[in-house]
């Protein structure tokens, strides 16, 4: 048998050590393509809402007398949190505001007992309200269960930084805002639309 020469094998080294460095070239990109659809927004429409929305929210029966006296509120934010209660257990907050541009007013409430009522200024214009009601949405709601609730049929979505807030995705509809953390309602603003006054 004939000994391989030298250039032989030294050309034979460099073809595997460009392959290799082509093949992890195509890793990094690939990788850098699946990190960037990961956290890039995405678009999602053509959905057609149906089945259950889950639970429902109850209003209290403070929130039911504001409603019966003013109407719905014609925009709302929502925020579900979880904090230590006097007794040191853990206990779920739902937390809300009720805007009412045209009066001027806005309350907040706590588990749905009111714990303020403050003047806010008009859009300085028209305001149509939001076609959603704060009852619609509960705590911890799936993006099935929201879609369901809101009858959207399009959204965006936005992927939060994981260093911000490890799972959480941010979603755009049609006068909705709206957070999830792992899958899970956390937040919810719902947008009056604002015309000429």
């Amino acid at each position: 048998m004939k000994p391989r020469s030298p250039l032989r094998v030294f050309a034979f080294a460099g073809c595997a050590l460009v392959l290799a460095a082509g093949g992890a070239a195509i890793l990094l990109i690939v990788g850098a393509a699946v990190l960037t659809l990961r956290t890039s927004p995405r678009v999602v429409s053509g959905i057609t809402p149906g089945g259950s929305s889950g639970a429902a929210y109850s209003l209290s029966a403070q929130q039911q007398a504001i409603a019966a006296e003013r109407g719905a509120p014609e925009s709302f934010a929502l925020l579900f949190y979880q904090e230590e209660l006097d007794d040191g257990s853990i206990g779920d907050v739902r937390y809300e505001t009720w805007s009412y541009y045209a009066a001027g007013e806005e309350f907040t409430f706590i588990n749905g007992e009111q714990v303020s009522a403050r003047p806010i200024d008009s859009l300085g214009a028209t305001a149509f309200p939001t076609p959603y009601l704060p009852q619609q949405f509960a705590a911890a709601m799936t993006l099935e269960q929201v879609v369901n609730a809101g009858q959207l049929t399009s959204f965006t979505l936005v992927p939060l930084e994981s260093a911000l807030l490890p799972g959480g995705e941010t979603y755009f509809a049609a006068e909705l805002t709206f957070g999830m953390v792992k899958g899970q309602l956390r937040y919810v603003e719902a947008l009056p639309l604002a015309g000429e006054g």
